[in-house]
């Protein structure tokens, strides 16, 4: 009996702090795994103005066409430091960047060459270049590859002058010709709202006429001026959020 009574008093023992003892243990915390968020694209949408500065280079056929059997007359070379200011507007879908641009640049290219067998010297100088183009481009999120085409101005005026002596004998006064244009380039956005640019154009303005006078108003000769020019320029540009697109997204 003893030994009975010993086995019940030990078994209530245990069944009471058994519940004390459980009472002590918790549940393990449940971590859950850390968020992250995704990582940060540049958004070209937008309109964007800004600056440039380059040079341009090009060449010059001259032929006059006074006569009924027309001969040339010459060629030059010309070129120059330019700078100037662009505007334009992107929309970007997925990594297709499409957009218009336009520009226009200051210059100082000029360049001369004899003609007419050594006679004169034929001289050119350029006062201003632009374009209006549209623009495709591929962007990997802050850096876009991008080909644009479209038209091209040109404004300039053209120059007859003695050999030796270098008296003006003619010229056309300014005039502004029309083009075509392909081009391409690189730009990187180097913050949010900024941008950098490195840009080659080709420039092709064709056949064009000119008449020639003389200081005196008389007509001299007329000529055919044939040319085409190249620009590298590098700019740099600042972009306004359209519609809150702009600049970075998540």
């Amino acid at each position: 009996m003893r030994l009975v009574r010993s086995a019940l008093l030990a078994s209530v023992a245990c069944a009471m702090a058994f519940p004390a003892a459980a009472a002590d243990l918790r549940a393990a915390p449940i971590t859950k795994a850390p968020a992250y968020a995704p990582a940060a694209a540049y958004n070209w949408s937008g309109f964007y103005i800004g600056g440039h500065v380059g040079g341009t280079w090009g060449d010059k056929d001259w032929t006059d066409v006074t006569f009924t059997t027309p001969f040339a007359t010459g060629s030059h070379d010309m070129s120059g430091f330019l700078a100037g200011g662009q505007a334009g507007i992107n929309w970007q879908v997925g990594n297709l960047v499409l957009g218009v641009e336009g520009q226009i640049s200051w210059t100082n290219a000029d360049g001369d060459g004899t003609c007419n067998v050594g006679v004169w010297t034929c001289r050119t100088e350029a006062n201003w270049l632009g374009t209006v183009a549209g623009r495709v481009g591929y962007a990997f999120d802050r850096a876009m590859v991008y080909a644009k085409g479209g038209a091209a101005f040109i404004n300039e005026g053209y120059f007859i002058n003695s050999v030796g002596a270098g008296t003006l004998l003619a010229s056309t006064g300014d005039d502004t010709r029309t083009g075509w244009m392909v081009g391409g380039g690189i730009e990187w956005a180097i913050f949010d709202n900024w941008s950098a640019k490195v840009e080659y154009n080709y420039m092709d303005f064709r056949e064009d006429s000119f008449a020639f006078r003389t200081p005196t108003s008389a007509a001299f000769r007329t000529f055919e001026v044939d040319q085409q020019m190249h620009v590298v320029k590098a700019g740099l540009n600042y972009r306004f959020n359209w519609g809150g697109q702009g600049g970075v997204r998540y």
